[in-house]
């Protein structure tokens, strides 16, 4: 008999996609011992779909109740803490996402930070949520085109059960620079001396301005946003080829292979180390 499976998390494979990019996904069950999960510099957004028992989510000291068939949304940079009922404990998939378009997309199905829990009548978007992580792990090297097929796969159903309505918004105005931005990231990433000023002055705007755009399209920091870029990168790199961990820090911006070590643990739950280990190339 096939063993039952209590956790799988899948880092998926970093991607140029600016509108929506999806960085994890996973599934766990999780028991009423479990710790609370705190954050409190997540840069990005998650949605969690509840197969069974319920729990709590806490979103900047405000507490939410949820149940079986109901996802709960994270923000970012909002105080954080969620964790399962002692007697009845969560089972649950999620997606952890960023991108010009995600908060555009949220509010289209009616989420926010007011509203960040969403009750669900249709089974096949559970369905969804699981495929998502299966194929994403079956199939790495496309796993970013998966995970945002199947986001929004689950848009689309929640908006079906909504009637098919969305709260329509326009378009920002400033996307166009956002992805301009993203662009020059991706070729000057691996420069430990890369920061915002000198991405603003390379597309011609201000630093605050541009700290202001990331913030209200991406719904993060130009900070936050690098660093994830980064650690993905040393994943692929990990996964890829043959690096030691100093040199994986060298080749994604980091001169400081601890702090890289840190930063990589903080992101990934695991150290560069482990990280190998469960990859076997480190015995």
């Amino acid at each position: 008999m096939a063993k039952k499976r209590l956790f799988e998390y899948n880092h998926i494979k970093s991607s140029s996609l600016s509108e929506i990019q999806v960085y994890n996904a996973g599934y766990e069950k999780t028991t009423g011992k479990k710790a609370p999960r705190v954050l409190t510099d997540f840069g990005g957004y998650s949605m969690h779909y509840v197969f069974s028992g319920s729990g709590v989510v806490e979103l900047d000291g405000k507490a939410y109740k949820v149940h079986k068939d109901e996802i709960f949304f994270l923000f970012p940079d909002v105080k954080t803490a969620y964790y399962p009922d002692k007697k009845t404990p969560w089972r649950y998939s999620w997606i952890d996402f960023f991108g010009t378009k995600a908060a555009e997309t949220l509010a289209a199905v009616r989420v926010d930070l007011d509203h960040p829990i969403l009750k669900i009548n249709d089974s096949e978007i559970g369905k969804l949520f699981m495929k998502n992580v299966s194929e994403c792990n079956k199939y790495v090297e496309v796993s970013d085109w998966i995970s945002v097929s199947y986001f929004y796969k689950i848009m689309a159903q929640i908006a079906v059960q909504n009637g098919g309505e969305t709260e329509t918004k326009a378009a920002p105005s400033r996307t166009n620079l956002i992805e301009q931005a993203l662009g020059v990231i991706e070729n000057n990433y691996r420069d430990p001396e890369f920061n915002l000023k000198l991405l603003a002055y390379q597309i011609g705007v201000s630093s605050e301005y541009l700290s202001r755009l990331f913030a209200a399209h991406l719904g993060t920091t130009f900070t936050n946003y690098l660093r994830k870029k980064r650690i993905a990168k040393a994943v692929e790199l990990f996964d890829k080829g043959n690096y030691t961990v100093k040199e994986v820090a060298d080749m994604t911006g980091f001169s400081d292979p601890y702090y890289f070590s840190t930063v990589f643990k903080k992101l990934n739950l695991v150290s560069p180390r482990q990280h190998l280990k469960n990859i076997g190339k480190l015995q």
